[in-house]
This record gives structure tokens, sequence and C-alpha cells, in this order.
């Protein structure tokens, strides 16, 4: 091989950026989200504590803020174990997504009534 040809194999292997930059996106990325968990985590632990109360009105209907909090880190849970079941495709995962998915139903089902 001469240098060309390695210097363009290099350029079409790194045409989407090196290794090095996807990984920092990622980690920021997954940092950004991780903070932004904690904080929703710690609302909904004060909320639960009952340090403070809320509701989200809508129209004539009432939400307790601490089941719609519940519901965005259920959410959050479900969708973060069944993209770790897809990539690496362990049953700890899978098992993770289901416990995720009913325990989002349950929140779903509440907020649902909080409407009706």
């Amino acid at each position: 091989m001469n240098k060309n040809e390695i210097l363009s194999r290099s350029r079409q292997e790194n045409a989407k950026g090196d290794e090095y930059e996807k990984y920092n996106k990622y980690r920021s990325e997954y940092n950004t989200m991780f903070i932004l968990m904690a904080i929703i985590f710690v609302i909904d632990f004060f909320l639960y504590l009952d340090v403070f109360k809320g509701y989200l009105q809508i129209q004539d209907h009432s939400i307790p803020l601490k089941d719609l909090f519940g519901g965005i880190i259920g959410i959050f849970l479900f969708f973060e174990s069944l993209f770790k079941f897809q990539a690496l495709k362990k049953k700890r995962y899978l098992a993770a997504t289901i416990f995720w998915l009913l325990g989002l139903i349950a929140i779903m089902n509440k907020l649902i009534l909080c409407l009706i």
C-alpha cells in the first residue's frame, strides 16, 4: 500500500467523524440527559414528601404534579431500557423494559383518570 491509498482509506473511514469526536458527543448528550433526569427526580422526590404541592390545570381538570413527574421519569426509564435491549440484546434489559412499561401503563391510567 502506498501513502495516498492509506490516506484515502483513512478519509473514508473517518467521513462521519472520528471515534474520539463520536465518543465526546455521546458523553455530552448522556451527561445532559443524566443531569436533567436528576433534577426531575429531585423535584418528584420533594413532591412525594409534600415539601411543595402543585397541580397542572387542563380546562376544568387538575393533574397532580407528582403524578406528572412520575410519568416523565417512567417514560425515560422505559425508553432507556428499551434502547439498551435493542443494542445489547440482554434479557435483563428486556425484563426492565417490561417492568417500566407496566409502571408506565399504571401511571398513564392514573393520569387519564384525573382527566375524566
